[in-house]
């Protein structure tokens, strides 16, 4: 009976194929920058951080412009703020809302350069009253001030 069974040499451990190979030098990791999947996956990261910028920017115009009243016709004029163009002696010239206008003023005679508040609205015809400055120097409507005292 006398085969001996036969045995096999042992052989070396074989690492995983997950494992990385071992780094030899400082500029091993800096290899990997120079990849051009590397250089693909950063631009495009960055990419997606712009357009998802611009449009967090836009979404927040688009709610605030929602969320503010509707106003046009007379009832938005009056209560802007504007300046004499032409003196308004009753009636002149005023610069409101990036336009001139015919005014009469409520408030007598008024030079160029005075700021004036409308109070009215006829047809294309606006009716303003001078403003004035309060101690704190916040504008006031002296009409209304003179209302209110």
């Amino acid at each position: 009976m006398g085969t001996p069974a036969k045995t096999m040499p042992e052989k070396e451990p074989v690492p995983p194929a997950s494992t990385p190979p071992p780094r030899d030098d400082f500029r091993s990791h800096l290899s990997r920058r120079h990849d051009p999947r590397f250089r693909m996956f950063v631009i495009l990261a960055l990419v997606v951080l712009v357009i998802a910028g611009i449009f967090v920017f836009i979404l927040q115009k688009v709610i605030t412009a929602r969320q503010r009243p509707y106003a046009a016709g007379e009832e938005s004029m009056i209560g802007n703020v504007g300046s004499v163009r032409e003196r308004l002696d009753p009636s002149g010239m005023v610069f409101v809302n990036g336009a001139l206008w015919q005014a009469t003023s409520t408030s007598g005679p008024l030079p160029v350069d005075t700021r004036v508040a409308v109070v009215a609205v006829n047809g294309l015809h606006l009716k303003v009253e001078a403003l004035q400055s309060k101690s704190d120097g916040s504008p006031t409507v002296e009409g209304r001030q003179a209302a209110s005292s």
